[in-house]
């Protein structure tokens, strides 16, 4: 594991670069149209959740004045880690084989969808304590997703 300073702020600040772009593009800022619709897909929840804590990851490492591991929220952590690797799988196994190139090459889907997932994946091996993960987070991620549907239930119920 990798606890130099340097190469985490290089590393969290590439990254949530990215991610913020891949944001942007959810809401609909390259096509010059607001989506009003954005917090509906799970790609984007699992996105900003993953960017929030990689935010909250180059906080501490900016305010750490000496090299270390990373220890921001290892529950949230691992519970973003299972919902974009969620996301990573169901985009690349079975929406992507069938879209067109374009559509899987846009800005958004490629940072959404391929480089936050692996990004995100990349930083809990590289500069995360393994002993900082406790035997429950497993379940407690499974809440994650399971949120997420039953928001779902509801506002079809609403709508």
């Amino acid at each position: 594991m990798i606890t130099n300073r340097k190469i985490q702020l290089v590393y969290l600040s590439s990254a949530c670069t990215l991610g913020v772009l891949g944001i942007l593009a959810s809401v609909g800022l390259f096509e010059a149209v607001f989506r009003w619709d954005f917090y509906v897909y799970y790609t984007n929840i699992s996105n900003y959740l993953c960017v929030a804590v990689m935010l909250a990851e180059l906080i501490q490492v900016l305010r750490s004045k000496e090299d270390g591991y990373i220890t921001v929220h290892p529950k949230l952590k691992f519970m973003g880690l299972v919902g974009i690797l969620l996301t990573f799988l169901m985009f690349n196994l079975i929406m992507a084989p069938t879209k067109t190139l374009a559509y899987i090459l846009s800005i958004r889907n490629v940072s959404l969808h391929i480089l936050i997932p692996i990004l995100y994946v990349l930083d809990w091996f590289l500069f995360y304590e393994r002993k900082k993960c406790k035997w429950y987070y497993p379940i407690a991620s499974i809440s994650f997703p399971l949120g997420y549907v039953i928001f779902l239930l509801i506002q079809a119920v609403i709508l």
